[in-house]
């Protein structure tokens, strides 16, 4: 389960290497990029099955926060004051942290 802050919106945007005024294009851009990383790793050998379907498990959570970043707004009804009051369950593969290439992310919204 993600929690999620609006003050923490510039240390995950400075983690993952996005300026956090480029919005959703550098979130598209950062996750395609993290997928090429993830996918040559696994090609090449360098991760076993286990490291890599953690790595996309990882990968999906990291888009899921950063599109709960970019989707609150401060007249959504789901914040209290600088908190988002929003919860995301990975369900299945992803709750299980057991991900490949084509699995899609069940999540569960809770607000």
């Amino acid at each position: 389960m993600l929690g999620f802050s609006r003050k923490s919106a510039t240390e995950f945007s400075f983690y993952l290497g996005i300026p956090t005024l480029m919005g959703a294009g550098a979130y598209s851009v950062w996750k395609e990029r993290e997928l090429l990383r993830i996918a040559a790793r696994d090609l090449v050998g360098l991760d076993a099955i286990e490291a890599t379907g953690a790595a996309l498990a990882d990968l999906a959570a990291d888009v899921l926060h950063g599109a709960c970043l970019l989707a609150a707004s401060d007249d959504d009804p789901l914040h209290d004051g600088d908190e988002l009051r929003l919860a995301v369950i990975g369900m299945g593969k992803l709750g299980g942290r057991e991900l490949n290439y084509s699995s899609d992310v069940d999540v569960m919204f809770v607000g």
